[in-house]
Parts: structure tokens; C-alpha cells; sequence
């Protein structure tokens, strides 16, 4: 069944202000930073194309005027994106010491990348050759 998202997200929170900072909160990313950083983050706010995310809009960029905001092509999503940009690994402080430890151990393995994606068997097949 359909559902008039932006009803039930201001519902829950009627203040559009309170909702977008709530929005904000839940979609805080697992990352720390050990030390400076010229990384940025990168915030938009996906709403629903209709005319009462026309209204919230206006009001939204009164209380966050640098909040990009895009029209999804759904009617039943409201999605805040926030993604950091240019992280430089070395200022990373997410992993404990034995995650730290199992990363480096990789990075010694030949042939190996950590950052490969070992678990999506049909990407690390081996193409067959077609021999002529």
C-alpha cells in the first residue's frame, strides 16, 4: 500500500526543523577522525515530487539554507544522504586493533586486495579464455 511518507514523517515530528535534524541524526555515519581533515561531507535531502514537498521545501531551506534538496521519482521515500568526501585513510579511526591488525595482514597477501569484495563469488571468477 502507498503511503503519504512526508504525512507520516511530520506525524511523527511536526516541526519540519525537528524532522530534518532527526533525519540528520539517524543517518550520522560510523566515522571518527583521529586528527584534522580536509574531507567534507556532502548532505542532500531526497523528497517526494508533490506539491507538499514543494511547501516543505521552502521552509526547510529557511532553517537549512545549504541543504541541497532533489526530487525522487518516488512518492513514498523521504531519504537524507550524507556521504564524506575525500577521506584520506590514514585520518581513519574505525577499526579496533585486531581489525587494524587483520587489514594489514591482507595487504601483505599477493595477489590480494582488502578492499576487493571476496564475498561476491561471480565477480573473483576467472574468465575463461576462448582459445582459437
Amino acid at each position: 500500500p502507498q503511503h503519504d511518507v512526508l504525512s507520516l514523517l511530520l506525524e511523527e515530528c511536526p516541526n519540519v526543523c525537528h524532522a530534518v535534524e532527526q533525519l540528520h541524526k539517524e543517518a550520522q555515519l560510523p566515522i571518527f577522525f583521529h586528527q584534522a581533515t580536509k574531507s567534507f561531507e556532502l548532505v542532500f535531502l531526497s523528497l517526494p515530487d508533490s506539491e507538499q514537498s514543494a511547501r516543505l521545501e521552502k521552509e526547510i531551506h529557511h532553517f537549512f539554507p545549504d541543504l541541497v534538496t532533489v526530487r525522487s521519482g518516488t512518492d513514498n521515500e523521504v531519504i537524507l544522504h550524507r556521504a564524506i568526501l575525500g577521506i584520506d585513510l590514514h585520518e581513519l579511526s574505525v577499526m579496533s586493533e585486531a581489525g587494524l591488525a587483520a587489514f594489514h595482514t591482507a595487504m601483505e597477501i599477493e595477489n590480494f586486495s582488502p578492499h576487493a569484495r571476496q564475498d561476491i563469488t561471480s565477480w573473483n571468477a576467472v574468465p575463461e579464455l576462448a582459445l582459437s
